[in-house]
């Protein structure tokens, strides 16, 4: 085993919008690792503003990023030396894991809900080498030809974006001080992310659904957390205890573990007897105000929580 650098132009499944002053060159590397590999990420392509005059402009965006990988490999003799494919298929799931880091804190530092961190990576290219001296590889590609990671699958479509940040130069090195410190962001999270994009998409029955889902996990996650810390319990204790408890149980035993934090409980109950409705099939019809009345109590749980569940929550 040895080390061997791949450096790989990275097609971004959704491209990130960027502010106007953004610089075209001179930003610093994200720098990380990940199992021992040692990762730098750069901006590679970015299309140009648009500017319609009176203030109007259309956003430049960071179509590409280069991503350059050192790891131990095996490197296959017997004449030209190449790197066998089970090495190429290991290469490409760091470079997978290490743009959807990238592109989950640009996510959520911009408040870009679409950009889709579960397929980060639509295509890449790849250059292999040992110590400066180009590798070939079991199934070299032509020049110009671009690979798809093995996840990819369908068409992704872009959605509506209501209110947005670009990325900036400043959220740009935000993302180069945590990226080393990456933690994947909690899965209620990324539901309040899903309800959003189901509501711009006019899908209110999947936007309600989904952010009272995340509520709950909230919820359920808060109680944990203060059962663990202010009663010194057990991770399965507090698993057993908060998975048992309805909705009115938690929010009953959120007031005696955290009497300063204050959850609006008619809003909270509200939000869940729509939720049942829908699950259960029930005929009702969700309007676009029952969507962001439910979307309004998602983010107030957020905020009110925000004092217990955090680290958890990404940072702003």
């Amino acid at each position: 085993m040895e080390d061997i650098t791949g450096r790989f132009e990275v097609t971004l499944s959704t491209p990130v919008d960027l502010s106007p002053d953004f610089p075209s060159s001179g930003v610093p590397a994200c720098h990380l690792e990940i199992d021992g590999s040692r990762i730098t990420i750069v901006p590679l392509k970015m299309t140009e503003t648009v500017d319609y005059g009176d203030g109007d402009y259309e956003s430049p965006q960071l179509t590409e990023i280069e991503v350059t990988i050192v790891k131990e490999a095996a490197v296959e003799g017997g004449g030209e030396p190449r790197l066998p494919r089970d090495e190429e298929s290991k290469f490409e799931s760091v470079l997978v894991d290490a743009t959807r880091r990238f592109v989950t804190l640009a996510k959520h530092k911009t408040s870009q809900w679409d950009l889709d961190v579960r397929h980060p990576v639509h295509a890449y290219s790849s250059e292999y080498s040992r110590q400066g001296t180009p590798l070939s590889t079991s199934w070299p590609n032509r020049e110009g030809t671009r690979s798809m990671p093995r996840y990819f699958v369908g068409t992704l479509i872009r959605n509506t974006r209501e209110a947005y940040e670009e990325l900036s130069s400043k959220t740009w090195d935000e993302i180069v001080e945590t990226i080393s410190t990456y933690s994947t962001p909690p899965y209620y999270d990324e539901l309040v992310a899903d309800s959003i994009s189901f509501r711009l998409r006019s899908r209110y029955d999947s936007s309600v659904l989904y952010g009272a889902i995340a509520a709950e996990l909230m919820l359920e996650r808060a109680c944990h957390i203060l059962l663990r810390t202010d009663h010194n319990l057990s991770e399965d204790q507090c698993e057993t205890i908060t998975k048992r408890m309805n909705n009115p149980a938690k929010l009953d035993l959120l007031g005696k573990l955290a009497p300063d934090v204050r959850v609006d409980g008619k809003a909270v109950t509200k939000l869940f007897e729509l939720r049942n409705k829908i699950a259960h099939g029930r005929s009702v019809d969700i309007s676009w105000e029952d969507a962001v009345g439910s979307a309004s109590t998602v983010e107030h749980i957020k905020r009110v929580l925000s004092s217990v569940l955090s680290p958890e929550l990404p940072s702003r």
